[in-house]
């Protein structure tokens, strides 16, 4: 069983574990990109359980003691008194699509054929617009991350600027310094 599903498992059946199985996943990501094995994160989950690190489970009483794990998207338009802003390093995905169209311009298209590469004469603009689009979309959710905060907000940064990807909110964040 793989990592991921082991963890949507876990977060399914156990009232310990958060019910947002996905937003509880994409924090556990960084365990499935270092190739993990179960028994290895299952060690992790289990030192985090002792530490006290996991989430306690949903209660009747009051909500203001616990800890609430979402995405940017899910935040907007909500408030919290403590703000930790992690996976600062994520950047816009580097694909290009075979198609890409925009309103008042002429598809742009790209494919293949055999070892010949064939591509419309506007798709590197169509293309270039998407980058901008993506780009303005990351800042704008960038923006919702970082407001979400009423006392305070800890964000993770790396200490060696060097290895920060081109396009990361962590890059952008390194700018304002």
């Amino acid at each position: 069983m793989s990592i991921r599903d082991a963890l949507f498992e876990l977060c399914t059946h156990s009232n310990y574990f958060p019910k947002q199985a996905e937003a509880f996943y994409e924090w556990l990501k960084p365990l499935c990109e270092k190739h993990y094995s179960v028994s290895e994160a299952l060690k992790d989950i289990e030192l985090w359980k002792r530490e006290g690190i996991l989430f306690k489970a949903k209660t009747n009483d009051s909500e203001r003691d616990s800890i609430k794990l979402m995405t940017v998207h899910a935040s907007k338009g909500l408030e919290f008194e403590h703000v930790f802003l992690v996976d600062n390093l994520r950047r816009l995905p580097n694909f290009s699509p075979t198609l890409l169209i925009s309103p008042n311009n002429t598809p742009g298209m790209r494919y293949q054929v055999g070892q010949e590469k064939i591509q419309c004469p506007n798709y590197e603009k169509l293309k270039a617009q998407k980058e901008q689009l993506d780009t303005e979309e990351s800042r704008r959710i960038l923006y919702v991350a970082l407001t979400r905060a009423k006392s305070s907000l800890t964000l993770f940064l790396p200490k060696d600027k060097k290895g920060t990807p081109n396009g990361s909110w962590a890059q952008v964040l390194d700018s304002f310094q």
